[in-house]
């Protein structure tokens, strides 16, 4: 189990229906996560049955590319995140 109180990453909706409305009145939504962030994806996992709160902070395209793609400035063996 990761001894990580939280996680942070960088995810994007991806081109595809995202948002999805069920009919108990609920939501399920769809991220692309890089896999640069494969440790962030990897405690979320390990958190499948806890209840967590979800803070969503939008940042500027582009921001922390050169960080997300291995800083080889190309992409690296991350998945387009369409920002």
């Amino acid at each position: 189990m990761s001894d990580t109180p939280h996680v942070t990453f960088l995810a994007a909706f991806p081109p595809i229906q995202c948002i999805k409305y069920c009919g108990d009145g609920g939501a399920r939504i769809v991220l692309d996560i890089p896999a640069s962030d494969e440790g962030a994806v990897e405690s979320l996992r390990q958190w499948r049955d806890r209840v967590l709160m979800v803070t969503v902070v939008p940042v500027a395209k582009g921001a922390r590319e050169a960080e997300s793609d291995g800083g080889d400035g190309g992409t690296g063996n991350r998945r387009e995140l369409h920002i």
